[in-house]
């Protein structure tokens, strides 16, 4: 039901709205949290100021601080969650071996045109993780038919990914990938540039980047 919902808010296929959480029912939820919690942090939006008028001056200052933060990614329509990143098959039918991003989030007008974001709750292996990059790597590299029967690399034809004659001088990167372990204590936050993803450094952290554009 909520898939349904926010794809008619949003005006998308259901299809287009990626999968449930895998276990949310045995697990109470934490990583479908954690993962909420990383759009808003990428997305940072902004309250109504206008709707907040009436409530007290420590709400509207809270409110007005948020508001003056530099704007996150994108929009809203611009994210999609635990989406399958087919190694084999196609966006409809994947095959086996890819990968499932935790995240995918497309916004060529913030100079990202496609970044993958993996969550790790503690509950997998370093050689785990190390494994799901290699399979963000692979999808990364694979090429497929366009609609107009040209060959090019398959992120490019996931929905809102510029192509090589659209992209501009702002659109950097072509992907990324960056899983970060709960077990290390962050030490560093910080937006990156224009065309990075915004990461958290710490001590058990990896980030992947894809090949650059031309």
């Amino acid at each position: 039901m909520g898939l349904k919902a926010a794809a008619r808010e949003l005006g998308r296929p259901v299809g287009e709205m990626g999968n449930p959480a895998r276990g949310a029912g045995r697990t109470g939820a934490s990583h479908p949290m954690v993962v909420n919690e990383a759009v808003l942090a990428l997305l940072r939006p902004k309250p109504d100021l206008a709707q907040l008028a009436s409530e007290p001056a420590d709400v509207r200052a809270a409110a007005q601080a948020a508001v003056d933060e530099p704007a996150g990614l994108g929009t809203i329509a611009s994210y999609a969650t635990e989406v399958a990143l087919p190694a084999t098959g196609t966006w409809a039918n994947p095959g086996k071996g890819g990968a499932q991003a935790d995240i995918v989030i497309t916004a060529p007008e913030d100079g990202v045109p496609l970044l993958f974001v993996e969550i790790d709750n503690c509950f997998e292996s370093a050689q785990v993780l190390a494994a799901k990059i290699d399979k963000y790597m692979r999808f990364c590299q694979r090429k497929v038919k366009d609609v107009d029967g040209k060959e090019r690399p398959m992120w490019r034809t996931a929905g809102g990914c510029p192509t090589a004659a659209t992209a501009t001088s702002r659109t950097r990167r072509c992907c990324s990938s960056a899983t970060v372990s709960a077990r290390a204590t962050p030490t560093r936050a910080r937006p990156a540039a224009v065309g990075d993803p915004y990461r958290i450094e710490s001590g058990a952290g990896i980030q992947l980047s894809g090949p650059k554009r031309g």
